[in-house]
This record gives C-alpha cells, sequence and structure tokens, in this order.
C-alpha cells in the first residue's frame, strides 16, 4: 500500500496462476461485450477498498477505508 499506483492480487483465490500486480496508471476502458464473464470477482471488502486507492491515486483525496489501512500499515 506504500505505492498507490499498485494493488497486489495474491494467487491464493482467483484465476491468476501467480501473485500479480494491478497497475492502476495504466488502466483504460475496454469494449466489454466480447469478453466472457467468469465466476470470479471482488469482494465488497475489496471493491471498497480498490475504489478508495483509485480516489487516492487520482485525487489524493480521504479519508477512505484505503487511506485508513495506508495509514496502519505505514506506520507499522
Amino acid at each position: 500500500m506504500e505505492f498507490p499506483q499498485l494493488m497486489f492480487l495474491p494467487t491464493t483465490v482467483g484465476p491468476l496462476p501467480v501473485d500479480s500486480m494491478l497497475r492502476l496508471d495504466e488502466l483504460q476502458s475496454v469494449f466489454t461485450p466480447h469478453l466472457q464473464p467468469t465466476q470470479y470477482s471482488l469482494g465488497d471488502e475489496a471493491t471498497e477498498i480498490l475504489r478508495g486507492q483509485f480516489q487516492y491515486l487520482i485525487s489524493g483525496a480521504g479519508p477512505s477505508t484505503y487511506t485508513e489501512l495506508r495509514e496502519l500499515l505505514m506506520k507499522g
């Protein structure tokens, strides 16, 4: 959480074969009708953290669940 442009994606749950990083500073829109849906999705808590992280990255705004967790982890 030290780098707000990165989100860690562990292999423990989901389709990723290795631990991965999501680059929020490289996001782009895509045309979705050609994509096949899967049973994978972010949980509510992870979605809330990701939204707060993206908001913090774009505008530096807070507080949010992300900024609270980031501050807690950065102190430790």
